[in-house]
């Protein structure tokens, strides 16, 4: 690409507020010129994959979700460099003329201040900069953002992910985490219950804490959000063992989405663990209790089962 570029390099998977970060720098530094871009640079897979197989990192969302989220932030293209074996066997001082060659534009550079690069990952910020300045590139480091005094990062959502700490989840994202897929039909358990529910199969390489969640879904095409309650797990009570499954009852269900539609279920907050009741009546007073609390969080008044 000859056009003038400002290139955030980096993982980023979560698309996390450090990353929006690093890729917001590099938009502003683009904006201050007339037709100057910014770009991400990206890896496909992640190098533990290629490394380290049998102790790979399972990642917060697959590439194309990363993709789209950081299109969502405003970058004008993103690049996907494929990691291989002998891309990892690439001397740290060959990693910006390889930049340049490929971005011959390539104005400046946006990392975040722990990226490392080259083999052995033995290239480091202060080395970046040494290679950069030779070639008349300006590279931006920037300091990690923190969030109750510790920095964040990829590892630490995923960490609070699996432990349902959803509300720490979200401050770090810088918006709710969100569940994206399809709607098919269900057993009609919850209908049966008087809870009926939209049934999402959904399988991430990071499993969320199974429970009972506050959520709000979001259709396709609609600012609109439908408060809801939603259980994420292997629904024990009723000895279904398979995978997991989202299931979502909405507080209100004059406006229910349909089998097949695309919806985004957002994780608000985390009401409790997922747990075997020993008959299924004790399961609907529990699911009773779960959306007269998610009402009250939200201040609902009752609309209809």
């Amino acid at each position: 690409m000859g056009s003038s570029l400002h290139l955030a390099v980096g993982m980023f998977d979560g698309v996390h507020c450090g990353h929006q970060a690093v890729i917001r720098q590099a938009m502003e530094v683009a904006s201050a010129t007339e037709g100057h871009k910014a770009a991400v640079l990206t890896f496909d897979p992640h190098p533990s994959r290629v490394l380290y197989p049998e102790m790979a990192t399972n990642l917060l969302m697959p590439l194309r979700q990363r993709v789209q989220d950081m299109h969502a932030v405003g970058a004008d293209f993103v690049f996907v460099q494929s990691f291989t074996r002998e891309y990892a066997r690439q001397p740290a001082e060959e990693f910006l003329p390889s930049l340049v060659k490929r971005f011959p534009g390539l104005k400046s550079l946006h990392v975040g201040e722990n990226f490392r690069f080259g083999k052995g990952r033995s290239g480091n910020v202060d080395t970046l900069r040494e290679s950069a300045n030779a070639a008349g590139v300006v590279l931006h480091a920037l300091e990690r953002k923190r969030m109750d005094g510790l920095a964040i990062s990829s590892s630490r959502i995923r960490a609070s992910l699996m432990e349902g700490s959803i509300n720490e989840v979200n401050a770090m994202l810088g918006h709710p985490y969100a569940i994206k897929g399809r709607i098919i039909s269900g057993k009609g358990l919850g209908r049966q219950i008087d809870f009926p529910t939209l049934n999402i199969p959904w399988f991430p390489e990071v499993l969320p804490r199974f429970g009972v969640y506050q959520v709000r879904l979001r259709r396709a095409g609609s600012a609109a959000a439908q408060g809801g309650v939603a259980n994420y797990g292997l629904r024990p009570t009723v000895g279904d063992s398979g995978d997991p499954l989202l299931e979502v009852h909405l507080l209100d269900n004059q406006d229910v989405p349909v089998e097949g539609e695309p919806v985004a279920v957002e994780l608000i907050r985390f009401i409790r663990p997922e747990k075997t009741f020993e008959s299924v009546n004790d399961l609907s007073r529990q699911i009773s209790k779960d959306v007269a609390m998610v009402r009250e969080i939200e201040g609902a008044a009752p609309n209809g089962g």
